[in-house]
């Protein structure tokens, strides 16, 4: 069987704590027939979503990649990052 991913999700976050859990979560949860990964960018957050994210990656750790910005540089170039 094929080890690449078919499809990647892209979530970029910024500041997201409450939800970031949950949003992975569902993530997760789909059902598919195909191999997929989630890569998340994260804008410096300041509430704690890079330990949530750091947790997820480390129970995920094949299928999340995690890229943790030092410096916001907002939602566009978030996502480019």
């Amino acid at each position: 069987m094929n080890k690449t991913p078919l499809a990647s999700v892209c979530i970029r976050s910024y500041n997201q704590f409450q939800y970031i859990g949950q949003a992975l979560e569902s993530v997760l949860k789909q059902k598919t027939t195909f191999l997929y990964n989630i890569i998340i960018s994260d804008d410096c957050s300041t509430d704690g979503t890079q330990s949530i994210l750091q947790h997820y990656a480390s129970l995920y750790p094949n299928q999340i990649k995690l890229i943790l910005g030092d410096k916001n540089v907002g939602g566009p170039n978030n996502l480019r990052r």
